[in-house]
């Protein structure tokens, strides 16, 4: 069971390591632009529609209007906008709603577990109470930093190497993230055997992942040069 489920995420691995590529080889063209650079039609068919004024012309005084100079721009989408499509594309691509969203399908497993009940007697709101903790510990922490810290690791090891290089570069990233998995289970465990149905005890659980999440993904959107 464990293996399967390691292909399934080195192949997820795989994805996020080539779109973080992608981002970064716009991110150096945009930081290499030159409107000078920049294909035009009627330059490719070699004006053969004379009188026709060059595109390349009217873009050019229109850019100069607009910022000072041509120069003026070149400045601007070599900085601003490179920096700014590192950020959208890069940090801000995969939203936090978006992952809670996604991670959502949780809460049928925890609305089945507040509906089985084999004593056919009232829930407790004690029980109650602890599985809703669990659940956005789970949902609202350990989720959200588990991911953060996927993304950090495969943006680090976006670089493209050979096939087989490549694999175990995806394994690798599954196998670092897989104790953090392991400390859930432990903790979840150490809950449920001594504070069965006692919220306090679910807060021991839920607390630090919503604090290590909150943290990293403050961290994590934070701008960088």
């Amino acid at each position: 069971m464990l293996l399967p489920l390691m292909l399934i995420f080195a192949g997820l691995v795989n994805s996020f390591r080539a779109y973080f590529r992608g981002v970064e080889a716009m991110r150096r063209q945009l930081e290499e632009f030159r409107l000078a650079d920049a294909m035009c039609h009627c330059c490719s068919r070699g004006h053969e529609e004379q009188p026709k004024k060059c595109d390349r012309d009217l873009l050019s005084a229109c850019v100069g209007k607009w910022f000072g100079s041509v120069e003026e721009f070149e400045v601007s989408v070599r900085t601003q906008v490179a920096s700014t499509l590192d950020q959208q594309l890069g940090a801000h691509a995969f939203p936090y709603c978006w992952l809670l969203a996604a991670t959502s399908p949780i809460s049928w497993m925890y609305m089945g577990l507040l509906m089985f009940n084999p004593a056919e007697a009232p829930i407790p709101w004690e029980r109650i109470g602890h599985l809703l903790v669990l659940f956005c510990g789970y949902w609202l922490g350990f989720f959200p930093f588990m991911f953060v810290c996927g993304l950090v690791l495969t943006r680090k090891l976006r670089t493209k190497h050979g096939l087989c290089k490549d694999i175990l570069l995806n394994l690798g990233v599954v196998v670092l993230l897989l104790p953090l998995y392991l400390l859930s289970l432990s903790l979840h465990f150490l809950v449920s055997s001594y504070g069965e149905n006692d919220i306090l005890w679910a807060f021991v659980f839920a607390g630090p992942w919503l604090l290590a999440s909150g943290v990293a993904w403050r961290w994590w959107l934070k701008p960088r040069a």
